[in-house]
């Protein structure tokens, strides 16, 4: 073979098939994905359907659109497309796991963990396959399978950088999920320990400050003060901020700072409507009386704590 024909059947496919994966990869993240993420979840399945049209044997272009059709909340067209992905690669994970968030979705928690177990085993260093398995235990209250999920996604705490409040880590997201584990399983220290790491690692991560404050706060309420006032910067249209703010505030003598904070989640709560509104005014009117008599509502750790709502 001559080295002109050596090039055009040998070399040269072999390097325009990477180049063709290339300019997929560079066409979803460059144009399609920006373009779609400006849309509504229909419109952007009319982005997405173009694009696997075209590339109906990429197992990410149908992936990307069954994706879409999930969010659109179009179970059985999202089921269609995981499927199809899966048929082209049955290992490619994030098909995967929108399948699983189908099953979850359509058949139950039971459903989706019987789905997804078989892939983990043969895939262990898929961390969202763990993630989703010791989530769904989690919900069905198999607190020693969460754990054993959970466990080895967190054994690296230590986090020397500076607290991140910009980018957006989804690692944070395993230590919250560890957190509520360990917090179900009554190991309490533990938890606050894992939502602190959550909290290095995304320092935007509101419900992390809220469940830390929670269980901070009979022990020590200045540090549980802390992390509700951040959780209400976060998350400023959540009145149960302002009710467990207010509570630490009182327990730490504060009855000035508690009663203008139960005054702003009034304000809040003025026009809303529903059961939920109604038990959180509920709340801030007998916080609201506790500190009027003077009663430092918390301070000796051995009152109630505010209902969830």
């Amino acid at each position: 073979m001559r080295p002109g024909e050596l090039w055009r059947e040998r070399l040269r496919p072999l390097l325009l098939f990477p180049g063709l994966l290339a300019l997929l990869f560079f066409v979803e993240q460059r144009i399609l994905l920006p373009r779609a993420a400006e849309q509504q979840p229909e419109t952007a399945v009319a982005v997405w359907e173009r694009h696997a049209e075209t590339h109906s044997d990429y197992a990410p272009a149908v992936t990307r659109l069954a994706q879409e059709h999930f969010e659109a909340d179009d179970l059985e067209a999202a089921r269609r497309g995981f499927e199809r992905g899966l048929s082209l690669d049955p290992d490619y994970e994030p098909a995967v796991i929108g399948m699983n968030a189908v099953v979850r979705e359509a058949d139950g928690r039971e459903a989706a963990i019987a789905q997804l177990a078989p892939y983990f085993r043969a895939h262990p260093e898929c961390d969202p396959c763990a993630q989703n398995l010791a989530a769904d235990h989690l919900a069905l209250g198999h607190l020693d399978r969460a754990m054993e999920y959970v466990e080895p996604l967190v054994r690296e705490r230590v986090y020397l950088l500076p607290p991140n409040y910009s980018l957006y880590d989804p690692r944070a997201d395993r230590f919250m999920l560890a957190g509520r584990i360990y917090e179900a399983a009554g190991r309490r220290e533990d938890a606050i320990e894992l939502y602190r790491v959550a909290i290095r690692r995304y320092g935007r991560n509101a419900n992390a400050h809220f469940r830390a404050g929670r269980l901070l706060l009979s022990a020590d309420p200045e540090q549980a003060r802390s992390h509700f006032e951040r959780y209400r910067n976060l998350a400023p249209r959540e009145p149960r901020g302002f009710a467990y703010l207010a509570r630490a505030q009182l327990a730490l003598g504060d009855r000035g700072a508690a009663l203008a904070t139960l005054d702003a989640g009034e304000q809040l709560l003025a026009d809303a409507g529903g059961p939920r509104a109604e038990g959180w005014r509920r709340q801030l009117r007998s916080l609201r009386e506790r500190a009027r008599r003077g009663a430092q509502a918390g301070g000796d750790g051995k009152t109630d704590q505010p209902t969830e709502m």
